[in-house]
């Protein structure tokens, strides 16, 4: 299996063992794949239906943006979700902490908005502002 080019490639994620790479193809709205680290054959670690976002550093968790535009975390590829953050705001997850206990995540007030950076740990507990929008 190959990526088509014209699939916007996102949240690029190394294996736990550093030998994989995954990724979500098309835009963020495609499955997970993964591939080994010098290249070579692309497979599909979910279904469409999986949520797509920021792989945890052993591949268990998923962090995503739900329909409503708060994070959310669930086991993977499979799971319940739980949402992390709450408020009228567009978040958009980065990456996990290497101890998977954090998520750095950019906010965004509105969709089109600039975004501030912030961290929320992975019970969705603590939320922190890293970085205010420039607005702020």
């Amino acid at each position: 299996m190959t990526v088509p080019r014209r699939f916007a490639l996102r949240y690029p994620s190394w294996s736990p063992s550093g030998n994989r790479i995954a990724f979500v193809a098309n835009g963020g709205s495609g499955p997970i794949y993964d591939m080994p680290r010098r290249g070579g054959r692309v497979r599909a670690l979910s279904g469409r239906s999986t949520p797509v976002g920021a792989l945890d550093p052993t591949w268990r968790r998923v962090a995503y943006t739900g329909s409503g535009g708060g994070l959310f975390v669930t086991d993977f590829p499979f799971g319940h979700p739980r949402r992390l953050t709450s408020g009228h705001y567009f978040d958009l997850p980065g990456s996990w902490s290497p101890d998977g206990r954090w998520i750095a995540f950019a906010r965004r007030p509105t969709a089109n908005a600039s975004a501030g950076l912030f961290v929320v740990s992975a019970g969705g507990r603590k939320v922190r502002r890293i970085v205010p929008a420039p607005t702020d």
